[in-house]
C-alpha cells in the first residue's frame, strides 16, 4: 500500500503537468498567473542577456540553499500532514505543484530553452521533485487510516498509517536536504558539460527509484504479509443478534 499512495501521488504529479502544458498552450498568459508577473519578467531579462539560468545565480551558494531547504522541507512536511484531512490536502497540494512545474518547463520550449532549461532545472529537481512527490504519498498514506480502517478501529488505523507515512517522509528529508545544496552549489554551474550534468540526472533518479522502491520491495518479501507488520491487533467486533 506504500508503493501504490506513492504511485498514485506520481500519476497525479504527472497528469497535472500535462495539465500546466496544455493550459499554457492555449492560454499564453496563464503562466504569469502561476509563476508571477515578476518572475516571468525578470525570467525574460535573463534570455535577453544570454543566460536564461542565471535566477540560480542571483545569489551566493548558503544564501540560496538554506532558504531554499527551508521552504521546500516546509512542503514536504506540509504535504505530508495535508493527508489528515481525508488525504484531500495532500491531493490539492499536488495538483498545484504538478501544474507549477508543467507551467515552468514549457515557458522555457516557448523560448527554444527546452535542453538549456532542462538541465538546469532537472539538475536538483530530480531529487526535489522525487522528493515531493513521495511526501504526496506519505499524505495520502496517511489518510487512508482514515478513510479505509479495514479490521481496525478508526483511531488504530490512523496510528499504523501515521507511522508508516512518518517513515516514508523521514527519509525523504535527506533527499530534500542533497537536492537544496545541489541546488544551491551545482546547478548554477551551467558551464559544466551537457553530457556530464545529463549522467547526474539519470543517476539522481535511479538513486530514488533504488532507495525508495526497488530496495524497500526486496526488504518486504521477507515478509508473509508486509502491509500488517505492526503491533497492533485488529479491533474484534461480534455480531450482533437482533430479537
Amino acid at each position: 500500500m506504500l508503493l501504490n499512495c506513492c504511485l498514485i501521488s506520481l500519476i497525479v504529479f504527472v497528469a497535472c503537468f500535462a495539465l500546466g502544458v496544455v493550459t499554457s498552450i492555449y492560454d499564453p498568459e496563464f503562466a504569469r498567473t502561476i509563476l508571477s508577473s515578476g518572475y516571468i519578467d525578470m525570467t525574460n531579462e535573463n534570455i535577453a542577456n544570454g543566460d536564461a539560468m542565471a535566477v540560480y545565480k542571483s545569489d551566493g551558494e548558503m544564501e540560496t540553499f538554506l532558504p531554499i531547504f527551508l521552504n521546500n522541507i516546509r512542503i514536504d512536511f506540509m504535504t505530508f500532514f495535508s493527508g489528515i484531512f481525508m488525504s484531500i490536502g495532500t491531493l490539492l497540494i499536488m495538483v498545484f505543484n504538478g501544474v507549477m512545474v508543467g507551467v515552468f518547463q514549457f515557458f522555457f520550449i516557448q523560448k527554444g530553452l527546452f535542453w538549456e532549461s532542462f538541465l538546469g532545472i532537472w539538475t536538483h529537481g530530480a531529487l526535489e521533485i522525487s522528493a515531493i512527490v513521495l511526501s504526496g504519498g506519505a499524505g495520502l498514506v496517511l489518510g487512508k487510516g482514515l478513510l479505509f480502517p479495514g479490521t481496525y478501529s478508526r483511531f488504530q488505523a490512523f496510528r499504523v498509517s501515521g507511522m508508516n507515512g512518518l517513515k516514508i517522509i523521514m527519509g525523504v528529508a535527506p533527499v530534500t536536504l542533497l537536492a537544496a545544496f545541489i541546488e544551491g552549489f551545482l546547478t548554477r554551474h551551467t558551464e559544466i558539460p551537457d553530457a556530464l550534468r545529463f549522467i547526474f540526472i539519470l543517476m539522481s533518479f535511479a538513486f530514488i527509484f533504488i532507495y525508495f522502491v526497488w530496495y524497500p520491495r526486496k526488504v518486504a518479501k521477507q515478509y508473509e504479509n508486509p502491509e500488517e507488520v505492526t503491533d497492533l491487533k485488529p479491533v474484534y467486533k461480534p455480531k450482533i443478534v437482533f430479537n
